[in-house]
């Protein structure tokens, strides 16, 4: 998906709509100043860049993993609305806005504030992230804390095919101590040597024990 540093459209005007076009796609803080008529600084008032705060915040960022890095990586966050819910709510629609796309975006925020608030409630600790390689391959949710590292990919599909792991795969190269997970549409449990696919609704029942 085209990171938001990349957009050459129209300037977005107000902050809302800069992210409601940006959920999980990559965005450069230095370049907002391009798409907002009020200063580029703004959004770390409406954003958790830290990724920890309350959920007062609209915006929560999330950064690359870099920790001991083989590969050359990715260099801006993503963001996500605190709550599935809201994005669904505001997020505009019209006959460019492929529902695909949209709904998307919807599922990886349901995970991540999920996953954000069963790491919070239970005290795990876990820093959240996402991992994307400068040649595009991507894990859409890394989480790294005391209890070790925990790899993520979310897709909508009923069907997985090699293509969809290849991010994983390759983090796993990277990584051989994590433990890696595609939650999808699907509904049956199944295994590609280390990684796990597992239902999304049965993944989110299931979250403090896979974490």
């Amino acid at each position: 998906m085209q990171g938001c540093e990349s957009w050459d459209g129209p300037t977005f005007p107000s902050f809302f709509d800069l992210l409601e076009y940006c959920v999980s796609v990559a965005v450069s803080l230095r370049k907002t100043h391009q798409y907002l008529e009020f200063d580029g600084a703004k959004w770390k008032e409406l954003v958790d860049i830290h990724g920890r705060a309350p959920v007062y915040f609209i915006g929560i960022r999330v950064p690359v993993f870099q920790k001991r890095a083989k590969r050359r990586l990715a260099g801006h966050p993503k963001y996500y609305f605190f709550d599935a819910g809201v994005y669904r709510a505001v997020r505009p629609r019209g006959p460019l806005d492929a529902p695909e796309q949209i709904d998307g975006a919807a599922l990886e925020t349901l995970v991540f504030q999920e996953l954000r608030a069963t790491s919070q409630n239970l005290g795990m600790d876990y820093d959240l992230y996402y991992w994307r390689t400068a040649g595009g391959m991507e894990v859409d949710f890394v989480l790294y804390g005391p209890r070790g590292i925990v790899a993520l990919e979310v897709e909508r599909k009923r069907r997985l095919s090699g293509h969809d792991l290849r991010g994983l795969r390759a983090f796993l190269e990277d990584y051989p101590m994590a433990k890696a997970y595609v939650l999808y549409g699907g509904d049956h449990a199944a295994h590609f040597g280390p990684i796990h696919a597992l239902p999304i609704a049965q993944a989110l029942r299931d979250l403090p024990q896979l974490l």
